[in-house]
């Protein structure tokens, strides 16, 4: 039997059964021609199974064993052979797919602790889920260790509101040391002759904002911006400080 035409499958399975399944499976074809030998020699030459069919045969036991259909299970292109192992030529992915869940469940789980250290490969392990809610209590840790808000006025044209936002963001930071971090507790917005402040008016004010700069329009003036600033920066903190001075 032809072991380059068997293909492993990467299923719910351990590789212990599969390795089994296919050892059994050699073993009562080895049998089968021992007990043949005699009948073929007179009955004459009688083409038998060949590997690709006994390859095949294979799959299908392995895939009802599990429950699954042949169009159910994953592609085998992306499960080509690449090592040996036992004498048997197995799939790098089927002994990586062996322990995902482990690792997953591995990064739930002690991502407090392990998860914490510098350089732990367990947020890389955990997921979306795990990575976002990671970056969720440490944008919670910044925002209550703030006990100012910034209160932004500006308008829907985009010069302006480029212009305007710029100045009084370098305002507020402009002052402060370098390695604070520039977090506040809550971000205030109102819009020029628009009522109404709230969660919903800053999100509007992040996706102007944000529209704004990706825009393919030229930049408007900024030297507004650094004309306003040398007032507040003195020799501690420079202009290079100021956070949006150009």
């Amino acid at each position: 039997m032809d072991r380059n035409c068997l293909e492993v499958l990467p299923t719910k399975m351990s590789y212990a059964a599969n390795l089994k399944n296919v050892m059994s499976m050699q073993y009562r074809q080895k049998k089968e021609e021992e007990q043949n030998v005699p009948s073929e020699e007179s009955e004459g030459s009688k083409p038998g199974p060949s590997a690709h069919d006994l390859a095949a045969q294979l799959k299908s036991s392995l895939l009802a064993e599990i429950g699954l259909t042949e169009s159910e299970g994953p592609p085998l292109t992306s499960f080509r052979p690449q090592c040996s192992f036992m004498g048997m030529v197995i799939s790098h992915d089927m002994l990586l797919g062996r322990w995902r869940l482990s690792l997953e469940l591995f990064g739930r789980v002690f991502m407090e602790d392990v998860g914490a250290e510098p350089g732990s490969i367990l947020t890389e392990l955990g997921g979306f889920e795990v990575k976002e809610s990671k970056f969720r209590r440490e944008m919670e840790k910044l925002r209550n260790q703030q006990s100012r808000d910034l209160t932004l006025e500006v308008d829907r044209d985009r010069d302006l509101l480029i212009q305007q936002t710029m100045r009084q963001l370098n305002s507020h930071f402009g002052r402060r040391c370098v390695t604070t971090p520039m977090a506040v507790h809550r971000v205030k917005v109102t819009f020029k002759d628009e009522p109404g402040e709230g969660s919903g008016v800053a999100r509007s004010f992040y996706t102007a904002i944000a529209q704004a700069f990706l825009s393919n329009e030229k930049l408007p003036n900024l030297d507004c911006i650094q004309n306003a600033n040398k007032g507040t920066h003195t020799s501690r903190y420079p202009k290079e400080y100021a956070l949006f001075a150009i």
